[in-house]
């Protein structure tokens, strides 16, 4: 035989066998396959079904109902609330502290509440006749200095007249606070510290 005969036969009996083994591999698959819409159940015999008890249960006799226990009946004495109105109390200036002096002051070490929302600062100066100039500078700050914004005291004068008077609003109030004088050439200066309450 030549060596093209024999690749013939061998590749027959290649393609035989390999025929052979998809039949019957197919076969096998064919009995097994399980299609994805088709669960799995295995076979289970059914056991026989129990008759059922013909013997009739007893019936429950009811509990008996409770009667109830009569509540006596309390007399409600006739009463009138009456709730005091309060008449709105006029609000009004009320004096706090007062300080006097000639030169620079400050009460820091012992500041004054205020428990009004608002205060005011009556302020007056006289300044010194024989000096030639006189000025008067006045500030309120809150304890620690702890300012509204950027370290400015709450409120400010400051004067190079030779006198004068007026009266500074101070907002926030409900705190404690404290003012500084600052007095140059001056017979003397006046404050009157009042709240609104």
């Amino acid at each position: 035989m030549d060596k093209k005969t024999v690749r013939w036969k061998i590749a027959l009996v290649l393609i035989l066998v390999l025929s052979m083994l998809t039949v019957a591999f197919s076969g096998c698959v064919e009995e097994e396959a399980v299609t994805p819409t088709q669960p799995v159940v295995p076979r289970v015999e059914a056991a026989p079904t129990p008759k059922p008890n013909t013997t009739p249960l007893p019936t429950p006799t009811p509990a008996p109902t409770p009667t109830p226990t009569p509540t006596p009946k309390l007399k409600t004495p006739d009463v009138t609330v009456t709730t005091p109105t309060v008449a709105n109390a006029p609000q009004s200036w009320r004096s706090v502290t007062e300080f006097t002096g000639k030169e620079d002051f400050s009460n820091e070490p012992f500041p004054f509440p205020i428990e009004g929302l608002v205060w005011r600062v009556h302020w007056s100066y006289t300044g010194d006749p024989a000096a030639p100039n006189s000025s008067f500078s006045l500030f309120a700050w809150r304890e620690n200095k702890q300012c509204i914004s950027c370290c400015l005291p709450l409120a400010s004068v400051e004067l190079r007249d030779p006198s004068g008077s007026g009266v500074i609003d101070v907002f926030p109030g409900n705190s404690t606070y404290y003012v500084e004088v600052f007095a140059d050439n001056l017979e003397g200066w006046t404050l009157e510290v009042e709240e609104f309450v």
